[in-house]
Protein backbone atom coordinates (compact mmCIF):
# COMPACT_ATOMS: atom_id res chain seq x y z
CA UNK A 1 0.00 0.00 0.00
CA UNK A 2 1.37 3.43 -1.17
CA UNK A 3 -0.04 6.01 1.07
CA UNK A 4 -1.69 5.85 4.16
CA UNK A 5 -4.61 8.69 4.20
CA UNK A 6 -8.09 7.26 5.28
CA UNK A 7 -8.85 5.32 2.06
CA UNK A 8 -5.35 3.90 1.97
CA UNK A 9 -5.15 3.12 5.87
CA UNK A 10 -8.68 1.52 5.63
CA UNK A 11 -7.66 -0.72 2.42
CA UNK A 12 -4.70 -1.59 4.01
CA UNK A 13 -6.16 -2.27 7.56
CA UNK A 14 -9.08 -4.35 6.22
CA UNK A 15 -6.38 -6.76 3.84
CA UNK A 16 -4.30 -7.03 7.21
CA UNK A 17 -7.55 -7.85 8.76
CA UNK A 18 -8.41 -10.65 6.07
CA UNK A 19 -5.12 -12.32 6.63
CA UNK A 20 -2.89 -10.74 3.60
CA UNK A 21 0.82 -9.90 4.07
CA UNK A 22 0.37 -5.61 4.16
CA UNK A 23 3.64 -3.46 3.53
CA UNK A 24 2.78 0.27 4.07
CA UNK A 25 4.72 3.22 3.13
CA UNK A 26 3.86 7.52 3.09
CA UNK A 27 6.17 9.76 2.31
CA UNK A 28 4.69 11.97 4.69
CA UNK A 29 4.34 12.52 8.70
CA UNK A 30 2.84 9.58 10.74
CA UNK A 31 2.96 6.70 8.24
CA UNK A 32 4.69 4.40 10.19
CA UNK A 33 3.83 4.96 12.62
CA UNK A 34 0.41 4.30 12.17
CA UNK A 35 0.73 1.40 9.94
CA UNK A 36 2.45 0.09 13.39
CA UNK A 37 -0.58 1.04 15.05
CA UNK A 38 -3.11 -0.72 12.74
CA UNK A 39 -1.03 -4.23 12.60
CA UNK A 40 0.42 -2.95 9.18
CA UNK A 41 4.29 -3.32 8.74
CA UNK A 42 6.10 -0.36 7.64
CA UNK A 43 8.23 -0.41 5.16
CA UNK A 44 10.87 2.28 5.69
CA UNK A 45 11.04 3.10 1.24
CA UNK A 46 9.41 2.46 -1.18
CA UNK A 47 11.38 -0.26 -2.84
CA UNK A 48 10.94 -2.14 0.61
CA UNK A 49 7.40 -1.60 0.10
CA UNK A 50 7.50 -2.89 -2.90
CA UNK A 51 10.32 -5.25 -3.28
CA UNK A 52 8.46 -9.35 -3.88
CA UNK A 53 5.03 -7.95 -4.21
CA UNK A 54 2.51 -8.65 -6.44
CA UNK A 55 0.17 -6.49 -6.15
CA UNK A 56 0.57 -2.68 -5.31
CA UNK A 57 -2.20 -0.16 -3.98
CA UNK A 58 -1.56 2.93 -5.01
CA UNK A 59 -3.79 5.63 -2.63
CA UNK A 60 -2.26 8.68 -2.91
CA UNK A 61 -3.35 12.59 -4.90
CA UNK A 62 -3.23 12.30 -8.35
CA UNK A 63 0.08 13.95 -8.98
CA UNK A 64 2.07 11.86 -5.91
CA UNK A 65 0.45 8.83 -7.63
CA UNK A 66 2.24 10.08 -11.21
CA UNK A 67 5.65 10.97 -9.08
CA UNK A 68 5.09 7.11 -7.66
CA UNK A 69 4.33 5.42 -10.83
CA UNK A 70 7.99 7.17 -12.39
CA UNK A 71 9.53 5.56 -9.22
CA UNK A 72 8.34 1.90 -9.36
CA UNK A 73 9.43 2.01 -13.23
CA UNK A 74 13.04 3.44 -12.57
CA UNK A 75 13.79 1.87 -9.37
CA UNK A 76 13.98 -1.72 -10.40
CA UNK A 77 12.44 -3.37 -7.36
CA UNK A 78 9.09 -3.74 -8.57
CA UNK A 79 8.70 -7.24 -10.02
CA UNK A 80 7.88 -7.63 -13.39
CA UNK A 81 4.96 -9.93 -13.06
CA UNK A 82 3.04 -7.26 -9.92
CA UNK A 83 0.24 -5.94 -10.91
CA UNK A 84 -0.37 -2.03 -10.17
CA UNK A 85 -3.41 -1.01 -9.02
CA UNK A 86 -5.31 3.17 -7.67
CA UNK A 87 -7.90 2.85 -5.23
CA UNK A 88 -8.26 6.88 -4.96
CA UNK A 89 -8.98 8.18 -8.59
CA UNK A 90 -7.93 6.41 -11.47
CA UNK A 91 -7.04 9.87 -14.27
CA UNK A 92 -6.25 9.43 -18.19
CA UNK A 93 -2.76 10.72 -16.82
CA UNK A 94 -2.15 8.15 -14.80
CA UNK A 95 -3.10 5.21 -16.47
CA UNK A 96 -1.03 6.28 -19.64
CA UNK A 97 2.40 7.26 -17.69
CA UNK A 98 1.75 3.80 -16.27
CA UNK A 99 1.02 1.68 -19.61
CA UNK A 100 3.88 4.19 -21.02
CA UNK A 101 6.45 2.85 -18.06
CA UNK A 102 5.43 -0.87 -18.65
CA UNK A 103 4.01 -0.81 -15.65
CA UNK A 104 0.88 -3.96 -15.30
CA UNK A 105 -1.39 -1.30 -14.66
CA UNK A 106 -5.33 -1.99 -13.93
CA UNK A 107 -6.96 1.18 -13.17
CA UNK A 108 -9.35 1.39 -9.62
CA UNK A 109 -12.49 2.76 -10.87
CA UNK A 110 -15.29 1.65 -13.85
CA UNK A 111 -14.34 3.10 -17.00
CA UNK A 112 -16.61 5.82 -18.14
CA UNK A 113 -17.47 5.14 -21.64
CA UNK A 114 -19.82 7.99 -23.30
CA UNK A 115 -21.55 5.87 -26.40
CA UNK A 116 -23.79 8.17 -28.47
CA UNK A 117 -25.06 5.35 -30.70
CA UNK A 118 -24.05 1.65 -31.14
CA UNK A 119 -22.01 0.42 -27.68
CA UNK A 120 -18.79 -1.89 -29.65
CA UNK A 121 -17.84 -5.59 -29.07
CA UNK A 122 -15.00 -4.80 -28.40
CA UNK A 123 -12.33 -2.10 -27.35
CA UNK A 124 -8.81 -1.49 -26.75
CA UNK A 125 -8.81 -2.76 -23.28
CA UNK A 126 -10.73 -5.89 -24.16
CA UNK A 127 -8.30 -6.55 -26.46
CA UNK A 128 -5.37 -6.58 -23.83
CA UNK A 129 -6.88 -8.16 -21.23
CA UNK A 130 -7.41 -11.07 -23.83
CA UNK A 131 -4.19 -11.49 -25.46
CA UNK A 132 -2.74 -11.45 -22.09
CA UNK A 133 -5.29 -14.27 -20.71
CA UNK A 134 -4.42 -16.20 -23.97
CA UNK A 135 -0.35 -15.24 -22.80
CA UNK A 136 -1.28 -17.17 -19.27
CA UNK A 137 -3.11 -20.14 -21.13
CA UNK A 138 -6.32 -19.51 -21.62
CA UNK A 139 -9.06 -20.37 -23.54
CA UNK A 140 -12.25 -19.34 -24.99
CA UNK A 141 -11.08 -15.77 -24.01
CA UNK A 142 -11.96 -13.60 -27.03
CA UNK A 143 -11.91 -10.03 -26.91
CA UNK A 144 -15.40 -9.80 -27.40
CA UNK A 145 -15.85 -12.68 -24.63
CA UNK A 146 -13.88 -10.58 -22.32
CA UNK A 147 -15.96 -7.14 -22.79
CA UNK A 148 -18.95 -8.52 -22.29
CA UNK A 149 -17.29 -9.89 -18.72
CA UNK A 150 -15.75 -6.10 -18.34
CA UNK A 151 -19.71 -5.09 -18.50
CA UNK A 152 -21.18 -7.71 -16.10
CA UNK A 153 -18.90 -6.99 -13.83
CA UNK A 154 -19.37 -3.33 -13.83
CA UNK A 155 -15.72 -2.46 -14.98
CA UNK A 156 -16.87 -0.09 -17.73
CA UNK A 157 -19.97 1.91 -18.05
CA UNK A 158 -21.33 0.91 -21.17
CA UNK A 159 -24.87 2.70 -21.22
CA UNK A 160 -25.55 5.31 -23.92
CA UNK A 161 -25.41 8.79 -22.75
CA UNK A 162 -29.28 9.03 -23.39
CA UNK A 163 -30.08 5.81 -21.68
CA UNK A 164 -31.30 7.09 -17.91
CA UNK A 165 -28.96 4.64 -15.99
CA UNK A 166 -25.67 6.09 -17.71
CA UNK A 167 -26.13 9.40 -15.07
CA UNK A 168 -27.01 6.89 -12.21
CA UNK A 169 -23.74 4.97 -12.54
CA UNK A 170 -21.56 7.58 -13.40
Amino acid sequence: MLGLGLIGGSVARAAARAGMDVRAWTPAGRGPRDAVDHGIEAALSLRDAVAGADLVVLAAPPIASLALIDELASGGALSPKAVVTDVVSTKVAIVERARAAGLRFVGGHPLQNRWTEKVPARTEQSDAMSKDLKKRGFTFVGTTICYAFMQATGMVNDHALTCFRHTELS
